[in-house]
């Protein structure tokens, strides 16, 4: 038998949509970050995979949250059941902004190994 409790499955819904935020403005905030400091493009592309591979340990840990609210959701109010089609596209955003993440880091990498090799 399940609780249905609308007004916490609603603030699952909230929490869900809060993490899909933060993940996506910590993700471009790190990116604009890097863009303008010279210490921490230097610290990133020293140790570009140790940067990459938090990236993706990151979006892990956020998909596994986001997946965990929404069961929450329906678990206390199965009518949420109908949202999985919105989950989804939380993950994907959160999937996105990683792969857009690591892909220039990955990029900035091997740009910054070309310049090194041309000098």
């Amino acid at each position: 038998m399940t609780c249905v409790n609308p007004e916490m499955a609603k603030a699952y819904w909230e929490l869900g949509n809060q993490l899909t935020g933060f993940a996506f403005v910590s993700q471009m905030g790190v990116i604009l970050a890097a863009s303008q400091s010279s210490r921490l493009q230097a610290a990133i592309k020293k140790n570009w995979k140790a940067t990459a591979t938090s990236f993706i340990v990151g979006m892990l840990i956020y998909l596994g949250l986001i997946f965990a609210c929404y069961r929450a959701e329906t678990a206390l109010d199965p009518s949420h059941d109908q949202l999985l089609s919105t989950v989804c596209v939380r993950m994907v955003i959160v999937f996105i902004t990683t792969a857009l993440g690591v892909w220039w880091v990955v990029k900035w990498a091997r740009v910054s190994s070309n310049l090194r090799d041309e000098k």
